[in-house]
């Protein structure tokens, strides 16, 4: 018997500008909300256009060029003055913690005004932490909850998860999860082709390796029966995108350019699909940043997803894949300037007893759902790192 539980964001909008018709894409959860930011470079360009749409009737905001190129948005169009014809008004207000760390004492101050001023959604906006706290809020109250991603570095906008620091931010003390997904991910592709592209990369290593571990950890644990046939067909090509047009959708962000592989990518990091959700899991490359993390060359020189697309590489040889296939990864990476061996990583004068002692501290002993012991780790670390530079 199968247990199917497939759940995403109820809605994911992408385009250029698609943040000025937030009012409209808000329209029906509430006459007040309380929009968090935490994405200082974004200020001017996020406060100007959430303020104006909500200033504004819907039919205002409208883009109708867009029209010309997807018929779709007609409805769009005539759903605008059905909303301005109902004459509600809602009003918004704003706080900032650009800057913050996320944590309880903070949250339980978003919870207690959300509760005492009367709320009724909550708005996040930023690269992972405006979103966060948007979740955590809604985690705490029955508010409705929408993502504005400022920086497509994570797949934060497409998790149901937040996660809350201790004060000085050297701790995860908690980790929240969503009873439901988020209701609303805006994507403005005019703001996040601003962003650094080399988040971008880390976005897009994250991502894949999700992709990837979900795979692997499945067939380890004997469990890809349990799920629809269509969900590893999916993620599949889910993979195949990113690696047939992550490079060129890199490239695109470096430039500034909106291109169709940039935007097919994109959407790929910020709305990852329900199904791998579905049969999501911890896996290897996850656990294996965990303990790389631990030597402050990695986390200072790394962004996250640059981490666990690296820890593909001693994945797929702890997997068994040949030569020819990690180097091939082994190139890709390269043209997204992701790191292929130690030494790029940060950590190339690193022993094998170093290595060792980082993943005994992070898995000190195998477990169900992370059937590797710390020796695996270091040695496919180890094995990885010869094969990439012996070979390249």
């Amino acid at each position: 018997m199968s247990y199917y539980d497939l759940q995403s964001s109820a809605r994911y909008v992408q385009c250029p500008g698609a943040l000025r018709e937030i009012k409209r894409y808000t329209f029906g959860m509430g006459n007040k909300f309380l929009v968090i930011t935490s994405c200082r470079h974004e200020n001017k360009y996020v406060y100007g256009t959430i303020r104006k749409s909500f200033a504004s009737s819907c039919e205002e905001m409208l883009m109708p060029e867009i029209a010309e190129e997807n018929f779709r948005y007609n409805r769009q169009m005539a759903q605008a003055k059905r909303f301005d014809a109902m004459g509600l008004k809602p009003t918004v207000e704003f706080v900032d913690y650009g800057g913050c760390e996320i944590t309880e004492r903070r949250v339980d101050e978003l919870v207690r005004r959300v509760k005492e001023e009367g709320f009724d959604c909550v708005v996040g906006v930023g690269g992972g932490k405006g979103m966060d706290y948007a979740r955590a809020v809604a985690y705490h109250t029955d508010r409705r909850c929408v993502l504005v991603p400022t920086m497509a570095s994570t797949n934060a906008s497409a998790s149901p998860l937040c996660v809350i620091y201790s004060e000085d931010g050297s701790r995860q003390v908690a980790c929240h999860y969503l009873a439901n997904y988020q209701d609303l991910v805006i994507a403005d592709t005019s703001m996040l082709i601003r962003s650094p592209a080399r988040g971008f990369a880390a976005g897009i290593g994250d991502q894949l390796c999700t992709y990837l571990e979900v795979e692997y950890t499945n067939e380890l644990m004997g469990t890809k029966e349990r799920f629809p046939s269509l969900s590893w067909s999916v993620i599949r090509e889910s993979c195949d995108i990113f690696l047939s047009q992550g490079k060129a959708a890199y490239e695109a962000a470096k430039a500034g350019r909106l291109t169709r592989e940039y935007e097919n990518v994109l959407s790929q990091v910020l709305y990852s699909n329900a199904h791998m959700r579905a049969a999501a899991c911890s896996g290897f490359a996850h656990l294996l940043a965990k303990a790389l993390v631990l030597f402050p060359g990695v986390a200072k020189k790394h962004m996250h997803g640059a981490q666990v697309a690296y820890a593909i590489l001693p994945m797929k040889v702890h997997r068994g894949e040949n030569k020819a296939e990690i180097l091939r990864y082994a190139d890709w990476c390269r043209g997204l300037d992701i790191p292929i061996t130690l030494e790029e990583l940060g950590i190339g004068g690193v022993s094998r007893e170093e290595l060792l002692a980082a993943c005994r501290e992070i898995a000190p002993a195998p477990t169900a759902e992370l059937p590797y012991t710390p020796e695996e780790l270091t040695d496919s670390v180890l094995a990885a790192n010869g094969i990439v530079c012996t070979g390249m």
